[in-house]
Formats: C-alpha cells, sequence, structure tokens
C-alpha cells in the first residue's frame, strides 16, 4: 500500500463561470490524482467531497492538502483522495468468490425449472384450446338450432295470421248481411206506414161515382 500526501491548487476553478466552480474543483482534484499516480480510477472520499461544497458552488477552496492511498496488490489500480487530517483506511474488497458458486448451480437450476414451467404452459394451452373447440362447437349447434326454429315459428305465424283475416273476413261479410236484411225490413215497414187508410165516406161516394 502506498500513501502519498499532495497539496492541489485549485486556482483554475475560478476562471469558470460562477455556478460551475465547485464541480471545476473536483475535476482537477480527479485529473491532478490520476497524473501523478497514473491512475485512471480515482475515488473521492466523503470528508474532501464536502470540503469542497461546504461554501457552496460559487466558493470552492483556493487550494487542498491532501492524503492518496493506493493498493497495488489489486488488478484494478485503485486511487482513494481524502482529506490529510482524515483518518483513512482502503476498503476491502468484498469476496465474490463464494457468491459466484451458488451462481452456478442456479443456472444448472434455471434450464430444468424453465423445461417444467414449459411443459406445465403447453398443457394449460393444450386445455384451453380443448375447452375453446367444445364451446365454439356447442355455440354453432345453438345457432344452427336457433335457425331452424325461427322459420317454424314463421310459418305458424303466418298461419295463425291468415286465420285471423278469415275470421275477420267472415265476420265482415255476415254484419253486411245483417244490415242489408235490417234496411230492407226498415223500408219495407215504412212503405206500408206511408199506404193511407179509406175513410168509410169515400168507400160509399166511390159506386155514386160510377
Amino acid at each position: 500500500m502506498i500513501e502519498r500526501v499532495y497539496t492541489i491548487p485549485l486556482r483554475d476553478a475560478w476562471k469558470v463561470s460562477r455556478r460551475k466552480r465547485a464541480k471545476k474543483a473536483m475535476k482537477i482534484i480527479k485529473e491532478y490524482v490520476a497524473k501523478h499516480m497514473k491512475s485512471e480510477i480515482v475515488k473521492v472520499g466523503l470528508g474532501l467531497n464536502h470540503a469542497v461544497w461546504q461554501r457552496g458552488k460559487r466558493n470552492p477552496p483556493r487550494k487542498v492538502k491532501v492524503q492518496v492511498l493506493t493498493d497495488e496488490k489489486t488488478k484494478e489500480k485503485t486511487v482513494w483522495v481524502e482529506l490529510a487530517d482524515v483518518k483513512f483506511d482502503i476498503p476491502t474488497p468484498k469476496v465474490k468468490e463464494k457468491a459466484e458458486a451458488p451462481k452456478e448451480e442456479e443456472k444448472k437450476q434455471e434450464p430444468k425449472v424453465k423445461e417444467a414451467e414449459t411443459k406445465e404452459q403447453g398443457k394449460k394451452e393444450t386445455a384451453s384450446t380443448g375447452t375453446e373447440k367444445i364451446k365454439k362447437k356447442s355455440e354453432k349447434e345453438k345457432s344452427t338450432e336457433k335457425k331452424e326454429e325461427k322459420p317454424k315459428e314463421s310459418t305458424q305465424k303466418l298461419s295463425e295470421e291468415m286465420e285471423t283475416k278469415k275470421e275477420h273476413e267472415t265476420a265482415a261479410k255476415s254484419g253486411e248481411k245483417e244490415m242489408k236484411k235490417g234496411a230492407d225490413e226498415k223500408a219495407t215497414e215504412t212503405e206500408k206506414k206511408e199506404v193511407p187508410k179509406e175513410t168509410k165516406s169515400q168507400k160509399k161516394e166511390k159506386p155514386a161515382e160510377k
């Protein structure tokens, strides 16, 4: 493990617009450390980050005293940057070997589970298709039965309508006949009433006229 201390000037951060000074300061720190430690991976600590942003984004510090830690044992040379006054240790990387072993077992089990799921889905699909076919057949049969019933009902309605028309016609004819009979009877009665009865004087006078 290598440990070094640097004082990084942050004058160039004041050449940028006011609202971008703190971001520029952080960028300068990372570039400075990457150049001197010959590493592309630079991680900034919480204390240094707080010191840069403490007075807002418009007023970062003019310079910063920093401690840099590296671990050469690791394959990827990572560099950690923190304030010189803060105690800081390199975080130990998590062991991934133990976690990788069960992953291989899970990968082996996954295809089996997938195969079982696909089989179950195929069975469900076949069952659903069979039930759908049965439903379609029953619906077709019902539709054909309804179509057959409709002409029967229509013929029955037509026959009933014809019968009712005939009945109405016969009733009308009979009514007309009765009306005619009644009119004839009334006419005869009126004729009888209109004929005047001869008086006794007229009867006696008739032979004298002769």
